[in-house]
């Protein structure tokens, strides 16, 4: 796989009462994917949803694997985002000021003989 695209992945952690921080994972080489979904329900009515997913090749640089959560609170950005160790606040800022999708699912392809990678989607 040959990749071109960078992300950022924040990975929630609490800390007191609702407070939170999210701790910065850096990734280079992934593929960014943008999609409409269709679909139709029982009386025609058409849908479309905006799905995203990213996927990170399992190779000499990913030696640590990652912490994330599938619950809404880990979140991926496109592009190298600047701000560590985030806070509440900041959080919101990130959400505002670049493109990004709450992680909802993981698919693991680690364990394949070729194309070893990590799948995330909105």
């Amino acid at each position: 796989m040959n990749f071109t695209d960078t992300i950022t992945m924040y990975s929630s952690y609490p800390t007191s009462g609702d407070d939170h921080y999210w701790e910065r994972f850096v990734i280079k080489g992934c593929q960014w994917r943008e999609k409409i979904v269709r679909t139709t329900d029982s009386s025609g009515k058409v849908f479309k949803t905006k799905e995203i997913s990213v996927t990170i090749p399992i190779n000499g640089d990913m030696k640590n694997r990652l912490f994330f959560d599938t619950k809404g609170k880990d979140i991926i950005v496109l592009g190298e985002c600047p701000m560590i160790n985030v806070s509440n606040r900041e959080f919101e800022n990130i959400k505002k000021n670049y493109t990004f999708f709450t992680i909802r699912t993981f698919t693991d392809n680690s364990r394949r003989d070729r194309l070893k990678h990590w799948r995330f989607t909105s």
